[in-house]
């Protein structure tokens, strides 16, 4: 153990591994050292101490709600491991045989225990909600990331792979709307599953070599902080969260973003200086990159979308620059194609209306990849006629290039279910998306989507998608109401209770009338409540005395019983249970060995399985001891 100690502090100390991980481990050490050098009974005490070590050290590593049902089950499981360990020493000292050990685990003993742990979980749980408190979680450790997802958010798109992309149920992001009422709320909504009818924003993406979609590393310098708060007319507010899952520190937005602010209440924020800035493309992104959960709010431009024609083609440099781009080898077919698509159309609304239209209509949606091929772009508008949103989103922008209008891929999310039985929607990793965007002058960028809608349809469903919402909702309320639970919770918790009792008070201390007379209805509650406590108690304390007067009139009788034996010369060791007792008298060929026997049932029932005796338990008892007395006599 030393050495093991010795080699994580040199770790710590080298920074290869984390302090609060390598504590961790030596208490996993400490705890597997004991369980394998016990010796027996006495031994368990201290082995019990290093399991509740090793859980508090776990406590830091992981916030998921599945360590709290693992902490109640420790709870319930330690309170019966001492128990049992108590007993077993007990019994070791007495010298009881395996069948007197196997008697102490009644029935009654292990309702008893249950009641205990329930007793010490809800004393723990008070303790947690009244003591003072501080929130440890700038630790951080609360959400580690996880498996990679399957199919989810990326900062670079690729065209070509083999194989068939499977949907990752899990959740990315939660979203909430503050501002939107249950009407306005439906208009965001389609469908049965009333999903969300929402691209969310990411990342911008606007150079492309003929296989990969990436970022210039212009349009990713010289992030500026973002306006905190709305201008007087915008579009929607969401309240964010983004989780792990995405492995980035970009912020999504339900459009364009024209104000946004990190919500520093999350307890993930705190510890470090976390700031929301907007890149030149206007990308959200959280600097430092957090490791947790992060949350904020956006607000986004009021695009409208009946005034989107006439505005030309007058493009500043910077767009030029970026996003009119267009691969060295680019197929000639694909101007052609586009020119045809567009016919008579010069407006670069109306041309971006066109090639979506062609793309939703003429093509088909499939996660199945086509394999490595030379042109993707190429093979997917001239040959196969079928791919997922990529490849979409790639034919829409670099079409509108040939054509002179600034394009450029954008992806994220889409949709978001509703969370059960929650208030918020669920956006998945396998709702991951890319689209495009166009630009029109005095108006900014404006997605597009060409990708069919037989793609919503793909996501994540069945009893995995279900799953996951089920335990998004329970993670999210353990995340709120448990790991984010500090000093500011409990005054807020103590207020809320303060304020219920002086609103009961002045309720029930108001008279009804103006005489100020007491209200009888008032009354009469009071005293039907009364009269049930008082019910409550009698019953409970007739229960207690039934309970002792059976133990002691089976004592009682078990004495007249040793007394009999005792004029026969047979006595009971001081260890000696009634029916080891009998078992001793049976082996011996002892004429009073059935009587005996049938007696010390009849008195372990009473004594020990709490069922009194009735009349003819009485009467048979008398009858067995009478023929005991006579063969004593």
């Amino acid at each position: 153990m030393a050495g093991a100690g010795v080699v994580l502090l040199l770790l710590v100390a080298q920074d290869v591994m984390d302090l609060v991980l390598a504590a961790s481990l030596f208490a996993a050490a400490v705890c597997l050292h004991r369980l394998l050098g016990r010796r027996g009974p006495q031994d368990d005490p201290l082995l019990l101490l290093t399991t509740l070590m090793m859980l508090a050290a776990g406590a830091a590593l992981s916030g998921d709600a599945a360590y709290g049902l693992c902490f109640a089950f420790y709870g319930t499981a330690i309170t019966a491991a001492l128990t049992f360990s108590h007993l077993e020493r007990s019994a070791q000292a007495a010298g009881l045989s395996g069948n007197a050990r196997d008697a102490l685990l009644s029935r009654n003993l292990l309702a008893a225990l249950f009641g205990l742990s329930v007793a010490a979980l809800l004393g723990s749980a008070a303790v947690f909600v009244f003591f003072p408190r501080l929130n440890a979680q700038w630790i951080g450790r609360h959400h580690g990331a996880g498996r990679s997802p399957q199919m989810g958010f990326a900062e670079q798109v690729q065209l070509g792979g083999v194989g068939t992309l499977r949907s990752d149920p899990r959740p990315a992001l939660r979203v909430r709307f503050p501002e939107l009422d249950a009407a306005a709320l439906a208009k965001l909504e389609e469908g049965e599953e009333h999903r969300l009818n929402l691209l969310w924003r990411g990342q911008a993406l606007d150079t492309f070599d003929g296989h990969t979609w990436s970022a210039a590393e212009r349009s990713r310098r010289h992030g500026r902080p973002i306006a905190p708060y709305p201008p007087h007319r915008f579009g929607l507010h969401a309240d964010v969260e983004v989780l792990p899952i995405t492995a980035t520190q970009a912020a999504f937005s339900p459009g364009t973003a024209v104000a946004a602010r990190l919500v520093h209440d999350d307890p993930s924020l705190r510890a470090r200086s976390f700031m929301l800035l907007q890149r030149a493309s206007g990308d959200l992104a959280v600097v430092p990159a957090p490791s947790d959960v992060y949350e904020y709010e956006v607000w986004t431009a009021a695009v409208d979308a009946t005034a989107l024609r006439g505005h030309g083609r007058s493009y500043p440099g910077w767009v030029e620059a970026r996003d009119l781009q267009l691969p060295d080898k680019l197929d000639p077919r694909v101007g052609a194609l586009a020119k045809s698509w567009v016919g008579t159309a010069t407006d670069p609304a109306d041309q971006a209306k066109a090639i979506a239209k062609h793309l939703r209509e003429d093509f088909r949606y499939t996660t199945t990849l086509p394999g490595e091929v030379a042109d993707p772009l190429a093979h997917f508008l001239f040959e196969r006629k079928e791919g997922h949103c990529e490849y979409f989103s790639t034919a829409m922008v670099l079409m509108l290039r040939t054509l002179g209008v600034a394009a450029r891929e954008v992806t994220g999310f889409s949709g978001g279910v509703p969370a059960p039985g929650a208030d918020y929607f669920i956006v998945r990793a396998g709702d991951a998306h890319s689209w495009a965007e166009v630009y029109l002058p005095d108006v900014g960028f404006v997605a597009f989507d060409p990708t069919p809608p037989s793609a919503r349809d793909d996501g994540p469903a069945g009893l995995a998608a279900l799953w996951a919402s089920i335990s998004d909702t329970a993670s999210e309320w353990w995340r709120r109401q448990i790991l984010d639970y500090d000093l500011r919770s409990q005054l807020d918790a103590l207020r809320a209770v303060g304020k219920v009792l002086a609103a009961a008070n002045a309720r029930f201390s108001r008279s009804p009338d103006r005489a100020g007379g007491p209200d009888p209805r008032k009354l009469a509650l009071i005293v039907l409540v009364l009269l049930l406590v008082g019910s409550v108690g009698y019953r409970l304390r007739r229960w207690k005395r039934a309970a002792r007067a059976t133990g002691e009139e089976a004592t009682r009788a078990y004495e007249r019983v040793l007394a009999a034996l005792a004029r026969r010369g047979v006595t009971r060791a001081p260890n000696e249970t009634a029916r080891e007792l009998a078992s001793r008298l049976e082996r011996a060929a002892r004429p009073e060995a059935k009587p005996v026997g049938e007696l010390a049932a009849l008195y372990e029932q009473a004594r020990f399985g709490g069922q009194p005796w009735r009349d003819a338990e009485r009467t048979r008892f008398e009858q067995l001891l009478s023929n005991l007395r006579q063969l004593a006599g």
